[in-house]
C-alpha cells in the first residue's frame, strides 16, 4: 500500500509541473500572439491638419491689386476735310466733348500746321483724328510731320474712299504711317464703306445721313481701341 501511495504523488508532481508549463508564456509568444496591435494603436493617430487660411497665397494666387480703368469718354480733336463737315453731328453723337476742325477743301499739306495750332488746348491723354487725303495734295511726309508735331499722344488717321486717281496711293501712305509709329493706328473707313458707295455716297465722296453714321461709328471705335 505504501509503495502505491508513493508512485500516486509522484504522479501528481509530474502532473502540476505540466499544468505550470502550460500557463506559462514566453514574452516573445506574447508578442506573436499580438503582431498588430503597436502598428494599429500608431495608424490611428491622427495626421496633423493643415488648415487652408494657414497657407499664405503665392504671388500668381493673389489677385491683381487693381484692373485698367477702361477709358469710355477720351477727349477727341478731329483734323478734316468736307466728309468731316458734313458729318459733324454724327461725330458729336458718337463721341460727346469732341473738338472738331473741318474744312471743305482742305489738303493734307495742312495737317502738320494745324496739329501746332491745336495743340496748346490739348491734353497729353488726348487722341488726335486725322481726316485728310481727299483732296489729293500731300503725302507720307505730311503725315510723318504732323505725327511727330503731336508728340507721344494716340492718333488715328483715317483712310479714304472715294471715286479720284490718287485714292489708292494716299490709302498705301496711311497704312505706312500706321505701321511706322507704335501711338498711330487707323480708322478704316474704306473698308466700312466697300461695296456700298452707291447706296451711300451722294456723289462718290460724300456720305449721305446714313454714310455719315456709319462714317463716325468707325472714328469712334479707332479711337476707344487705340486708347483701351
Amino acid at each position: 500500500m505504501r509503495g502505491t501511495a508513493v508512485a500516486t504523488g509522484a504522479l501528481a508532481v509530474v502532473v502540476g509541473l505540466l499544468g505550470a508549463c502550460g500557463k506559462g508564456e514566453s514574452p516573445d509568444t506574447k508578442a506573436a500572439a499580438h503582431p498588430t496591435t503597436q502598428a494599429t494603436k500608431q495608424s490611428q493617430k491622427p495626421s496633423p491638419s493643415v488648415s487652408p487660411s494657414s497657407k499664405k497665397p503665392t504671388r500668381a494666387q493673389q489677385p491683381a491689386s487693381r484692373d485698367k480703368k477702361r477709358v469710355t469718354n477720351p477727349k477727341v480733336t478731329m483734323i478734316g476735310d468736307s466728309i468731316t463737315v458734313r458729318s459733324t453731328p454724327s461725330l458729336q453723337a458718337a463721341m460727346p466733348g469732341i473738338t472738331i476742325d473741318g474744312q471743305v477743301g482742305r489738303q493734307l499739306t495742312t495737317a502738320p500746321g494745324l496739329v501746332q495750332a491745336h495743340l496748346p488746348s490739348m491734353g497729353r491723354n488726348d487722341v488726335l483724328v486725322i481726316a485728310l487725303g481727299t483732296n489729293g495734295n500731300g503725302g507720307l511726309s505730311d503725315f510723318n510731320t504732323a505725327i511727330s508735331e503731336a508728340g507721344n499722344r494716340k492718333i488715328v488717321l483715317v483712310n479714304t474712299d472715294c471715286e479720284r486717281p490718287w485714292t489708292a496711293s494716299m490709302n498705301q501712305a496711311i497704312q505706312q504711317a500706321v505701321r511706322s509709329h507704335s501711338n498711330v493706328s487707323l480708322a478704316d473707313w474704306h473698308a466700312t464703306i466697300a461695296g456700298k458707295e452707291g447706296a451711300l455716297l451722294v456723289d462718290g465722296v460724300h456720305p449721305d445721313a446714313q454714310g455719315q453714321q456709319m462714317f463716325a461709328q468707325t472714328v469712334a471705335n479707332a479711337v476707344h481701341k487705340a486708347v483701351n
